[in-house]
């Protein structure tokens, strides 16, 4: 196919300045916008496969989000991240209204910066089985008000989760199970069933009176 004379036309950032002789294809000396020079295949001046020298490339990417930057967007803890900003920030989140309209942000450092998060997360125990909670349920996600905690450790620390005093420790129902050798789940399905929590003595549960009794486990 004969290629007409490219010689003075601009494609892309490229201006073709001269015929260049490079094997049997047909090559032109381009000068980017930028100042660099290049030869370059006629075919991909015409089709548009090259349009600079590679500075376009750079200047697109440089104006994108964090992500492209940090090469981390497919990471759990990017995820998190998103997911921390996207339940405080948009409506149509599924726990918007747990967050945002209860007043919950996320602090201008960790808004702009997925990287100042990812130290912070780093420096500040981050593991693949834990997650990101706040400590104080009513606050926002910001450096002091944040850890990285187990899930049981997160239901502890919800609003309505009720604590019941083990010599001093204050227990989840599920960590008192735990603490006294039954599964996990045991003293809420106990809860469910009607029974109540009299006393709680060493190794084992006193529940109300039922049938002028006390059951005990």
């Amino acid at each position: 196919m004969k290629i007409e004379n490219l010689i003075g036309k601009k494609y892309g950032r490229w201006t073709v300045m001269s015929k260049a002789e490079k094997g049997r294809h047909i090559y032109y000396e381009c000068c980017c916008d930028c100042g660099a020079k290049k030869k370059i295949r006629a075919s991909s001046l015409i089709s548009g496969r090259s349009k600079s020298c590679g500075c376009l490339l750079k200047e697109r990417l440089s104006q994108r989000p964090n992500n492209i930057k940090h090469n981390k967007s497919s990471t759990r803890l990017y995820k998190i991240w998103s997911g921390m900003k996207k339940r405080c920030n948009q409506k149509m989140a599924d726990k918007y209204k747990d967050y945002a309209s209860k007043g919950i942000v996320v602090c201008k450092e960790w808004q702009d910066s997925f990287l100042a998060f990812y130290d912070w997360s780093i420096n500040n125990g981050y593991a693949d089985n834990l997650s990101i909670d706040r400590i104080n349920p009513k606050g926002n996600y910001e450096p002091n008000n944040c850890r990285w905690a187990s899930n049981q450790t997160q239901s502890e620390n919800r609003q309505n989760v009720v604590l019941y005093d083990y010599f001093g420790e204050k227990l989840s129902g599920h960590a008192l199970s735990i603490r006294l050798g039954f599964w996990p789940g045991y003293v809420r399905e106990q809860i469910r069933s009607g029974k109540k929590i009299l006393t709680i003595e060493k190794d084992k549960i006193v529940w109300e009176k039922q049938n002028n009794s006390e059951v005990t486990s």
